[in-house]
């Protein structure tokens, strides 16, 4: 997979979130005790920028937001697309 750039356990502890550039690999952590490193989804960012900050959401399961280099928010859930949320975001409001 190379180098990461943010990793992000889920709330329920059963997914591991990996970033790579604008890419987000999502993986069963179940099978990394079976050296399998099941990857079960991925989804990228088109703006050509990086994941700056992830956050898994409490109350919606399997949901995450998602904050880019270029400072757009994102709603996301495992194996859907990304839902553009707003632009210019600080990190700061996450």
């Amino acid at each position: 997979m190379g180098a990461v750039g943010l990793l992000s356990l889920s709330p329920d502890s059963s997914t591991l979130a990996a970033s790579r550039g604008g890419t987000v690999y999502f993986f069963s952590v179940e099978s990394f005790h079976y050296k399998k490193e099941e990857r079960i989804f991925s989804c990228s960012l088109d703006e050509g920028s990086s994941v700056k900050d992830m956050k898994w959401l409490k109350k919606r399961h399997n949901s995450y937001i998602l904050l880019t280099s270029c400072g757009n928010l994102y709603l996301g859930s495992i194996r859907e697309h990304l839902e553009h949320l707003m632009d210019n975001v600080d990190a700061g409001m996450l």
